[in-house]
């Protein structure tokens, strides 16, 4: 017959234990509140805006200056910036969102500004 192992019974490997404090697994709380479905909302609705308002651009610049135009933009700003927040991420991995690691690296006045 086979233990079954909830995640409090794994091991921990002594190098992730040298890093500092290790904190039990614990669950996300799943849910919605009403503020979560408003911004849904006004997200798509920026974003349903953002594909309508390009269609100027498409028809002065064409497809192809468009694209490369994203393109640009996605490789010199996007990309390092998701880099960044992924090395972040694995190097300290914290409870919570970009504004904690803000707080964190740069200063807390900073996370509490963005």
């Amino acid at each position: 017959m086979e233990k079954k192992i909830s995640a409090e019974d794994h091991p921990i490997p002594s190098e992730d234990a040298s890093l500092g404090v290790v904190e039990p697994y614990r669950e996300t709380k799943r849910g919605l509140a009403s503020r979560h479905v408003q911004l849904m909302a006004i997200g798509g609705s920026i974003g349903t805006g953002l594909f309508v308002g390009i269609g100027s651009y498409l028809r002065d610049a064409g497809p192809l200056s468009l694209f490369l135009g994203y393109l640009v933009w996605g490789v010199l700003f996007i990309l390092p910036t998701n880099l960044s927040v992924g090395e972040m991420c694995a190097y300290l991995p914290i409870r919570g969102s970009i504004f904690e690691l803000a707080a964190r690296f740069v200063d807390p006045a900073f996370g509490f500004a963005m």
